[in-house]
């Protein structure tokens, strides 16, 4: 096996360990549970055995059933409380992703444009320049407009920064100059809000739902 393969069975033993442990636990509970309630029948029969002349099988009967009916509840509560524990769980790392994980936005990206924003869909970048990092700056003072209408297409080598000016523009890396939609700075618009309205993409590798309409795979919230 090499290395790799040996790593990722290592990382996946460790990560189904807590799984099997759970599994191992609600296993012993419930043996435990049987165990006991095996004691306390042969304890019922027993005393049947011994007083049988103030005890009926009637009495024996309902008392074996009740202590099954119990038996199978006492499963049930530990199986149900194991799926609670686990679910709380889940909902408080949920919880600390959602308060720990800072946002996105910045403090002066807070002015949301009207609901008919953008009304033409003109694009104007100015001194644009993003990259990957603040050392290799993929693009380099950028001046393009597009109008309403207008059809662009950008070509060029793999590395020249298509992905680049696209990722840009969506605010999904960070970049400077100023960019702007209908005469409107996108660096003071929600990011949400610019993905949401401003643009449709269909990434290198999209997935479609066939069942559904074209209309509806490029844009499912309009």
């Amino acid at each position: 096996i090499n290395p790799a393969t040996s790593k990722n069975l290592e990382n996946l033993e460790t990560s189904i360990r807590p799984s099997y442990s759970l599994v191992s636990l609600q296993c012993w509970l419930n043996l435990v549970l049987d165990l006991l309630v095996s004691c306390i029948a042969i304890g019922i029969i027993l005393i049947a055995a011994l007083w049988r002349s103030e005890t009926s099988a009637a009495n024996v009967g309902v008392s074996l059933n009740l202590i099954l009916v119990a038996n199978a509840t006492l499963v049930r509560l530990v199986e149900s409380f194991t799926q609670l524990e686990v679910s709380l769980g889940a909902i408080a790392r949920l919880n600390e992703v959602e308060t720990q994980t800072p946002s996105e936005d910045k403090p002066s990206e807070d002015q949301v444009p009207p609901s008919s924003w953008p009304e033409k869909g003109s694009l104007t970048l100015s001194g644009f320049s993003a990259g990957y990092n603040d050392d290799h700056k993929v693009l380099r003072d950028i001046n393009l407009s597009v109008g309403r209408g207008e059809k662009l297409v950008i070509c060029g080598r793999t590395g020249s920064g298509k992905s680049t000016i696209l990722l840009g523009i969506l605010r999904l890396i960070e970049s400077s100059g100023e960019i702007e939609i209908d005469r409107r700075l996108l660096s003071q618009v929600p990011r949400n809000i610019i993905r949401k309205r401003a643009f449709i993409t269909v990434p290198q590798e999209p997935l479609f739902l066939p069942s559904a309409s074209l209309s509806f795979n490029l844009d499912p919230d309009a």
